[in-house]
């Protein structure tokens, strides 16, 4: 059992078209959090996983959020998510990414978006 574990289950990323370039990338998204308690942004994990057309995972890099500390509870609320895309990965091969996170290290990554 965790102790004061908080769900994210159900926190939904919501983002237009996208282009990712190799280096540094800020993709700006809503995140609608339907829970009654709010997010610290710090204690949130965030990776970003890069997929190819056939959904194979490509790369899995490390995300922050700018400027944003909370994750509103009830609301949508506009982020900016930060992440850095090394040169060495051909950024023709990916199709799509996805966004995970977690609260907690002993827990697996959800897909929120």
């Amino acid at each position: 059992i965790l102790k004061d574990f908080q769900s994210l289950r159900n926190l939904e990323y919501i983002l237009k078209n996208t282009t990712l370039n190799n280096k540094d990338n800020a993709v700006n998204l809503k995140i609608y959090n339907p829970y009654n308690y709010d997010f610290y942004t710090g204690k949130i994990e965030t990776v970003v996983i890069l997929k190819d057309a056939k959904n194979k995972t490509i790369n899995v890099t490390n995300a922050s959020y700018k400027n944003a500390l909370t994750i509103t509870s009830s609301k949508i609320t506009s982020h900016t998510l930060l992440f850095n895309i090394n040169e060495s990965i051909d950024i023709k091969r990916v199709d799509h990414f996805d966004i995970a996170v977690r609260n907690n290290p002993k827990m697996a990554y959800q897909k929120v978006n």
